[in-house]
């Protein structure tokens, strides 16, 4: 029943976030009036605010995980820091155009929010079990 809870929590906590997430990033943009220089920067911003929640979840997991658990995170986070930037490198085609480098920077926006989210998912988990 816990985990049913659980799963329930993190669906309407994904779904709330998503919207508040969007309405912000989307208010940004529409004032840019499409200027793609201008809806970078309301991506970046929107980029640098995940980052830190984004590391605010790691290190809150950091707390709650024992050595070798931590240990293992930390290499996780590692490799997945590199795919991202990887990933989102790929989009970035040189060839592109400008709608390449929007291209890479809604992935890195992208990929910054699911991975805090995650790791927030993960810290109700290791809290919640303690």
């Amino acid at each position: 029943m816990k985990i049913l809870y659980f799963i329930s929590f993190i669906l309407i906590n994904n779904i709330a976030f998503a919207e508040k997430t969007n309405s912000s990033v989307d208010n940004c943009i529409e004032k840019a009036n499409g200027l793609h220089i201008e809806i970078i920067g309301c991506i970046d911003v929107e980029i640098k605010k995940q980052d830190r929640r984004l590391n605010t979840a790691y290190q809150n997991v950091m707390k709650y995980l024992a050595n070798n658990r931590k240990e293992q995170l930390r290499k996780t986070q590692q490799i997945w820091i590199n795919y991202r930037n990887a990933n989102c490198d790929f989009y970035a085609d040189p060839e592109g155009g400008t709608n390449a480098h929007l291209d890479a920077a809604y992935c890195m926006m992208d990929m910054t929010t699911q991975r805090a989210k995650e790791l927030e998912d993960l810290f109700n988990l290791v809290k919640n079990t303690e």
